[in-house]
């Protein structure tokens, strides 16, 4: 994540986590509620900049081999976080993913981007990709 504009970068990371606080976790029962805890830090002088501004993280999945021949996929996402000087800097995030996901493999990835909604730098080319890899959903 970085800015042509103003100084500031920083980057975006995520893994998988489940309710009962076990992380990493790739490897779900169908019915828990898989989440993803995503860290956005931004560095530089410019976050101070970046006050009234907001972020949303989105998460992006696609089930693997379904037989069908399409592809299924979805995503959710955040409301908007707001920023300022205080919460630019490292922001942890989680997203709740769907507890009745159907079984089978699914492919998650993760994307932020910054949105500022008062005058001033437009930071809207400030955002952020992961690829989190593959998780499983499975019945008992």
């Amino acid at each position: 994540m970085e800015s042509q504009l103003i100084n500031v970068n920083g980057n975006l990371s995520a893994h998988l986590h489940d309710p009962d606080g076990i992380t990493p976790r790739n490897v779900f029962e169908r019915g828990d509620r898989p989440g993803v805890h995503a860290t956005i830090r931004l560095n530089g002088a410019g976050t101070n900049l970046m006050a009234n501004g907001h972020f949303h993280v989105t998460c992006a999945w696609e089930r693997i081999g379904s037989g069908t021949g399409l592809a299924e996929s979805q995503t959710t996402g955040t409301s908007p976080i707001t920023m300022n000087g205080s919460n630019a800097a490292v922001s942890d995030i989680y997203v709740n993913l769907p507890s009745n996901l159907p079984v089978g493999v699914y492919k998650l990835a993760v994307y932020a981007q910054v949105h500022v909604s008062t005058p001033g730098p437009d930071f809207r080319g400030i955002a952020g990709f992961v690829d989190v890899g593959m998780f499983e959903v499975y019945d008992t």
